[in-house]
C-alpha cells in the first residue's frame, strides 16, 4: 500500500482518478459491489496496472500503476459497453480523491467490494422493516430476527447472484417469515417486497 511507504512516489505521480457511475440504485448513499466487481478485476488485469480502487461512494475510480513502470493512461472506455466509462478529474476534485485516497478508509479493491454489498443489503433491509412497521406494528425481538434473515439473504443474492437467485431467496425468506410473523404481519412483509428494493419517494 502506497500512504506511509516513504520509497513510493507521490499519488499524484502514481495515481489516477476517474469519476464512475457505480452507484447503487437500491442503496443511493454507496456504490454497488455487484457491479463494481468485475469492473475492478478487469482493470488489475491490465498491463502495468497494480491496484483498482472504488470510493464507498461509488462515484470515483483510483488506479495505481505499477512501480518502475511508465503506463499510458488507460482507455475511458474500459471493456465495453458493459462497463461504465472512465472520466479523468480534475482541479478540485482531483485534489479531493487524492487527499481521501491517502487514508484509504472508505476505498475498496475488487476482493473486498462485497462488504459494499452486505452494506447495500443492510440499508435495503432497514427500509423493508421501516416499511413493514408503517403498516403494522413489530416485537422489538421479532424486527431483530426478521431483519438479520433479510440482510443475509439479500446479501447472499449480491455476493453470489449465480447460486442465489432472487425468487430462491425470497422464497426461503418467506417460509422462514412464517414462524415470526402472524398473518398481518406476514401480508405487510408481502407488500413490502412487492414496493421494490429501491427506494420510493420521501424513502432513505
Amino acid at each position: 500500500m502506497l500512504a506511509g511507504c516513504s520509497t513510493a512516489p507521490p499519488v499524484n505521480e502514481t495515481v489516477s482518478f476517474y469519476r464512475v457511475q457505480l452507484v447503487c440504485p437500491a442503496a443511493p448513499q454507496i456504490g454497488c459491489g455487484s457491479a463494481a466487481k468485475p469492473l475492478l478485476l478487469e482493470l488489475e488485469g491490465r498491463p502495468g496496472l497494480a491496484e483498482a480502487w472504488l470510493n464507498r461512494a461509488g462515484t470515483i475510480i483510483a488506479l495505481v500503476r505499477e512501480s518502475r513502470t511508465r503506463v499510458t493512461r488507460p482507455s475511458p472506455a474500459i471493456g465495453g459497453t458493459s462497463y461504465p466509462k472512465l472520466q479523468p478529474l480534475s482541479g478540485s476534485a482531483l485534489a479531493k480523491a487524492r487527499a481521501d485516497f491517502l487514508l484509504r478508509t472508505n476505498w475498496y479493491r475488487a476482493a473486498a467490494v462485497d462488504r459494499l454489498s452486505e452494506q447495500e443489503a443492510e440499508i435495503i433491509t432497514a427500509r423493508l422493516i421501516h416499511r413493514i412497521q408503517s403498516t403494522t406494528p413489530l416485537p422489538k425481538d421479532t424486527a431483530a430476527t426478521l431483519q438479520r434473515l433479510i440482510a443475509e439473504t439479500t446479501a447472499r443474492r449480491f455476493i453470489d447472484p449465480e447460486n442465489n437467485p432472487r425468487e430462491k431467496l425470497e422464497a426461503a425468506t418467506r417460509s422462514h417469515a412464517k414462524e415470526l410473523l402472524n398473518e398481518q404481519q406476514l401480508a405487510a412483509l408481502e407488500q413490502a417486497y412487492a414496493a421494490g428494493l429501491r427506494p420510493l419517494p420521501n424513502e432513505p
